[in-house]
């Protein structure tokens, strides 16, 4: 079992808006609102990697902070038999995973949080995240300076895990991809890493891009594939795709 510890920021301010622009400029975060919030709320992410939200919230501005546990609703109970009280019981998040959030027995706020998926590996180049019902690469912006060692070290790594997870889908966020391949790359992976996927099971395979990429929306089989690869700038789009 995991180790529990905080995994969470959540801001929580009158005037979201103008705190954003602190932190972008104080420490290079972006932020990118969520559409369908009951409340304005905005992602916060890091080279690439998610590392909270900022909310409009009334009342004391404060950074409150969420644990990760297995299971929300029973750490829930177990906190209240131990003797805090509860603000916010357990509850879900769309599809995101389950929340709820306490007062210790010092008075102090705290969350509990309980994702839907699960980060199962990563390098310094990206993160293998294990959707349940798929599986994802999603690349970080430190690609800038990798090699295309490191590139052919992070694919075997998730190709590793679709052979341990067997999933039929998969899914490379390339969005903060950065690095640019030599020479013969791409036929070392046809070579080697898209028949470890065929071998795995994967019966479909999305990426997704930045905006503007001019393949968008295309379909193909690539290299020696058994299945189909298809490309998107939207990532929602993408995930849809996949579950169809």
């Amino acid at each position: 079992m995991r180790a529990m510890g905080f995994v969470y920021m959540e801001l929580q301010v009158p005037d979201a808006g103008r705190v954003q622009s602190f932190y972008s400029d104080l420490l290079g975060w972006q932020f990118q609102d969520v559409p369908a919030s009951p409340v304005p709320y905005a992602s916060i992410s890091s080279g690439g990697e998610s590392i909270g939200g900022v909310t409009k919230a009334s009342g004391a501005p404060q950074w409150l902070g969420y644990i990760g546990v297995p299971d929300v609703a029973a750490a829930t109970a177990k906190a209240k038999a131990l003797g805090a009280s509860i603000e916010v019981d357990s509850q879900p998040v769309g599809t995101l995973g389950k929340l709820s959030v306490l007062i210790d027995p010092a008075g102090a706020r705290v969350g509990l949080w309980q994702a839907a998926s699960v980060e199962s590996r990563r390098n310094e180049w990206g993160a293998v995240i294990d959707h349940k019902d798929l599986l994802e690469l999603r690349w970080f912006s430190s690609t800038s300076s990798m090699t295309d060692g490191g590139f052919m070290a992070t694919l075997c790594l998730f190709a590793a895990e679709a052979e341990r997870a067997r999933s039929t889908r998969l899914l490379i966020d390339a969005t903060e991809f950065k690095h640019t391949f030599g020479n013969g790359v791409m036929e070392w992976r046809d070579a080697h890493i898209i028949p470890r996927y065929g071998a795995a099971g994967v019966r479909k395979f999305a990426f997704v891009m930045p905006a503007g990429f001019p393949r968008a929306g295309t379909e193909a089989h690539e290299g020696p594939a058994v299945f189909p690869t298809r490309w998107f700038t939207d990532r929602p789009a993408a995930l849809a795709w996949l579950r169809d």
